[in-house]
């Protein structure tokens, strides 16, 4: 089991602004501690690189963070103790009296015995939906064991665990579990209490066998840290039949033999499709006209690269790129789509955004318009909107080229962060953490240290620089869905959505239909903690009897229909949204079924929200109808902002008879009495999938003119071109700004958030027509710029002075009057930041100025007529080398700098003779060359000369390509950043 790699590291390794203060240098008598944080550092990125040990100059390293472990820490920032569990077979008269005060290990648990009354408790079945809350003390003294008691479908590669609710003493924990399949016998691991010290894990030292039944026995005797000790508990649970190889990768495909049936349950699936319907949301599949063919859904890709035709594939666009929906879905789609009456509530108003006019912004960029915007600034909440571009797939209409677009703009439409998404596949989720961080789902393809080629699928928190600092996976060989994460920092907790695949007989379940083996997909939810320990895991199919999860959603005319196909899949919860409520605890949405609160200590449902769905399995608690606000259906991006209030975007599946509408809506939930009664309701165009609906600025103002919290709603629509992707209303739900983009495209959420960004890469700078233009990717705390031009490396002339009010400015170039004069004018620009500091210049931008000759005609005698000089395609651009008056502050690979060299093109040499050196600075007073491991820590460094390894200069073309991608999805901090494996 990997852990963080390290705990300890600079600021910069950390995701921790680089304007926070920092801890002083250590002292004399820290040296010893500074060399250790230093080697763990380097053997980090050592294992990184996969160069040789030793491979770096061990000198000191580090600020004073603190020392370097691999051991896990509770929450109290001490070593877990964990225990290895190497159990040998017994008897079975050995295994029936284990846990037996006659069989108790030592004298202590004898005496715990005898003293206080311990004994082995068989667990019970738990009461299912309407019947939830029977069997109370079901799990002895325990509130929460997983597996839970006679759960099937369980994955293989599962940890155990259990909680009483107390904080446990991690001594008592040793040698209380055993766990015995009926397939792989007896089965030793690792035991241990979670880093809150009130879950118990075990983890088995491989995988249980496939759909084998489990039995596990917790001896009495476990204690919390005030001495009481608590009866033991046994229980079974079954292993999924489908392949181990579902859910890891296994080196030696031989070493597990699947049973005969198991093996056409597998052929049944292809072994590279596991994460079932990774795609977008196309209504109530049990209505008969709204059906959607498996083959045209976006499959996931878990273990390998063999991809299904997605709609970035090359089938996809040699079709055009639409989906493949059948003709009379087609058709209902575009009454939807071109339909006025279905978008009564469009803007009018239309004012284009300069934005395709900026020289810094890469082809294909998705420019947006504004279209309704309050004259009081007052009146639009603070902040900037994130969205993730969606490319278009849902209609007639040709893919757009190229890939999503993350994204960042301010309330008037200008762009503050954006980067192209490395891949084609379709994004959701883009916002900002309450931990202050950027979160992304990636799921690109990556090697691991096999070699093996693998499609990530894991959530990265990224800093205010703009580097992946966390990468969460799920766990228990499952895979993250994209659809939205939960992140609780003051706990560290993450909870995710997983879509469980399981190919399950239905016919054996539902009597008498006939029905053959599907794979059906069922919701988990998987809450991690700092260790990557699973604490909670909820699973659907422990919750309600699987036929009514069918049922609930097919009909069996269309079930029998889908089970003739060649890919039977059935997608019975469809979960899109995980939050935690204020009382910590779980907040899921299931979008055919109902919103339910889960229980973080006991993993049991609290309640069931159900909108369009009354059936008393999946209600607890009924929305309301009032004023005109009905309950909602197939719902969006549910939140609790505050205590018993629950906010969601209701996609709203349209009524013949009421017409098309989405809206964003707000409930007061009245537990005791059962309802939920709408308080607040914005209307608008219909969305059938996709949407958000964000009440801002918490409980409070939303805005500086005090008149409540504003709402920022996506209307979702899966690319309809006449709605808009951000509305934002005041509390009254009056509009107050309103955006489209001015091309087709979508968007899945758009949010709005406070951010400050510093990013680490210089600011951008290109030439046309005459002008430099510049701007700085991601920065919010620029205020101005100055820029420079002249014949030196680096230009020294000022030529102008700009306040920052837009995105990109740019100088002709003319203004330069020595460069007018010259064939070849160097320039770049500096950022001025607020209080008055200078932030990274640019690169020198070389441009190389060419007389264009004059195209004349002779009319008559000495009479010629020509074109007029002008400065269009006059000059050949290229960006330098060297960053001129640029420090890069960290990660030095000796313990001091090289002196006596004598220049910047030197120092560069003396990088390339170092392994590990990939970036270097260099001072021309001091004569010191400073090999750098990279680039992060870029400051002003008056005089200071920074590069890289290898410097080669570029085209501006190259370089405006180079600039495209603000994140370096493969290497950033990779070394460093924390991992929950």
């Amino acid at each position: 089991m990997k852990r963080t790699l390290f705990l300890f590291l600079p600021l910069a390794l950390r995701g921790i602004d680089a304007d926070v203060t920092t801890t002083p240098e250590p002292q004399q008598e820290d040296t010893v501690r500074v060399e250790q944080e230093r080697e763990a550092y380097l053997d980090a990125l050592e294992r990184r690189l996969g160069l040789p040990s030793q491979a770096l100059d061990k000198g000191t390293f580090g600020r004073e963070d603190g020392g370097p472990t691999d051991v896990p820490l509770d929450d109290d920032g001490q070593p877990i103790e964990v225990y290895h569990e190497d159990v040998g077979d017994m008897d079975e008269e050995q295994w029936a009296s284990w846990g037996t005060e006659q069989a108790a290990a030592h004298e202590l648990r004898r005496a715990q015995f005898s003293s206080m009354g311990l004994r082995m408790v068989d667990a019970q079945k738990r009461g299912k939906g309407k019947d939830k809350g029977k069997g109370k003390g079901h799990l002895g003294d325990f509130s929460y064991v997983h597996p839970v008691p006679f759960a099937l479908w369980v994955s293989p590669v599962t940890t155990i665990a259990m909680r009483q609710g107390q904080k446990l003493s991690q001594k008592s924990v040793k040698d209380v579990l055993r766990v015995k399949g009926d397939k792989s016998g007896f089965m030793g691991g690792s035991i241990y209490t979670s880093a809150d010290k009130r879950t118990v894990i075990f983890r088995p030292h491989k995988e249980f066998a496939e759909g084998e039944k489990v039995t596990v026995k917790v001896s009495p005797g476990i204690e919390s840290a005030g001495g009481k000790a608590y009866n033991g508990l046994k229980w079974t649970f079954t292993v999924s039949d489908k392949p181990v190889g579902k859910y890891m990768k296994v080196k030696n495909p031989h070493k597990h033999k699947r049973a005969k049936a198991a093996d056409q349950i597998a052929a049944h699936t292809p072994p590279d499709h596991v994460e079932l319907l990774e795609r977008w949301d196309y209504g109530p599949f049990e209505r008969e006209d709204w059906q959607v063919d498996p083959e045209d859904h976006e499959q996931a890709d878990k273990n390998n690269n063999n991809h299904t035709n997605t709609p970035f594939s090359p089938d996809a666009r040699a079709s055009g790129g639409r989906r493949n929906l059948k003709t009379e879905e087609l058709s209902d789609l575009n009454n939807v789509v071109n339909s006025t009456e279905a978008d009564p509530h469009a803007g009018t108003m239309s004012a284009r955004h300069p934005t395709k006019r900026y020289v810094t912004l890469p082809k294909g960029f998705p420019h947006i318009k504004i279209t309704e915007r309050a004259k009081d600034d007052a009146d639009i909440h603070e902040g900037y909107i994130f969205f993730l571009s969606l490319v278009n797939t849902f209609t007639k209409d040709t893919v757009v080229a190229g890939k999503p677009f993350v994204m960042m703009v301010d309330s008037s439409g200008e762009p503050v962060f954006w980067c192209k998404y490395r891949t084609n596949s379709r994004q959701r989720v883009f916002r900002v953490t309450d931990r202050g961080r950027l979160l992304l789902y990636d799921r690109a393809m990556q090697h691991n240290n096999a070699g093996e080629t693998l499609e990530s699928r894991e959530w990265l928190e990224v800093n205010s620089m703009y580097k992946i600092v966390k990468r969460i996976r799920a766990k228990h060989g499952h895979v993250a869905d994209q659809h939205d994460i939960a992140i609780d920092s003051d706990r560290d907790l993450k909870a995710m959505i997983v879509y469980d695949e399981q190919p399950i007989d239905l016919g054996h379940f539902i009597k008498g239909s006939g029905l053959p083996v599907m794979d059906v997909s069922m919701a988990v939810v998987q809450v991690t903690d700092k260790n990557g320990d699973v604490v909670m895991e909820w699973r659907a199919a422990d919750t309600w009897p699987l036929p009514e999860l069918v049922k609930a959603k097919f009909s069996m005319t269309k079930l029998k229909e889908i089970g003739k196909r060649k890919k039977s899949k059935l997608d019975v919860t469809h979960p899109n949204s995980i939050a935690f409520t204020t009382d910590g605890n779980i907040l899921l949405s299931l979008r055919p079924l109902c919103v339910l609160k889960i229980s973080l200590d006991d993993g049991q449902v609290e309640w069931m929200l159900g909108g369009a769905n009354r059936s008393p399995l999946f209600s607890t608690i009924t929305a309301l109808e009032k004023d005109g606000i009905e309950p909602f259906k197939y719902q969006h991006h549910v939140r609790t902002p505050a205590a018993n209030r629950i906010t969601m975007f209701d996609n709203h599946w349209p009524d013949k008879n009421k017409g098309h509408y989405s809206q964003a809506v707000e409930y007061d939930m009245d537990i005791s009495k059962g309802r939920a009664t709408p308080v607040f309701s914005k209307k608008g165009p219909y969305g059938f999938a996709m949407g958000s609906a964000q009440r801002l600025g918490g409980g409070g103002s939303g805005n500086k003119s005090g008149k409540g919290p504003n709402w920022a709603i996506n209307w979702g629509g899966a690319g309809r071109t006449n709605i808009p992707f951000y509305t934002e209303v005041d509390a009254h739900g009056n509009k107050v700004l309103e955006m489209k983009f001015e091309e087709r495209n979508g968007s899945y959420q758009a949010l709005k958030f406070r951010w400050s960004g510093r990013p680490s890469k210089p600011p951008c700078i290109a030439y046309k027509d005459g002008h430099v233009h510049f701007s700085w990717n991601g920065a919010t705390h620029l205020k101005g710029w100055l820029v420079f031009a002249g014949k030196d490396d680096p230009p020294k002339d000022k030529i102008a002075e700009i306040k920052k009010d837009k995105y990109e400015h740019k100088v002709p170039l003319r203004k330069a009057d020595k460069c007018s004069k010259r064939s070849v004018c160097r320039v770049r620009v500096i950022p001025l930041l607020r209080g008055d500091k200078r932030g990274t210049p640019s690169r020198v931008m070389e441009v190389t100025r060419k007389k264009k000759k004059r195209r004349s005609v002779t009319i008559a005698d000495d009479d010629t007529y020509g074109d007029a000089d002008d400065d269009k395609d006059v000059a050949d651009v290229s960006i330098g080398c060297f960053e001129y008056d640029v420090n890069l502050e960290r990660l030095d690979i000796l313990s001091k700098p090289l002196d006596g060299v004598a220049s910047a093109e030197e120092c560069q040499t003396e990088c390339q003779r170092e392994a590990r050196c990939k970036f270097f600075t260099y001072s021309p007073d001091t004569a010191e060359c400073s090999l750098k491991a990279s680039d992060v820590g870029r400051t002003y460094g008056e005089g200071l000369v920074s590069g890289a390894r290898q410097c080669t200069r570029m085209t501006g073309d190259e370089y405006l390509e180079a600039s495209e991608a603000l994140i370096d999805w493969e290497a950033l901090l990779t070394a460093t950043a924390t991992s929950d494996d």
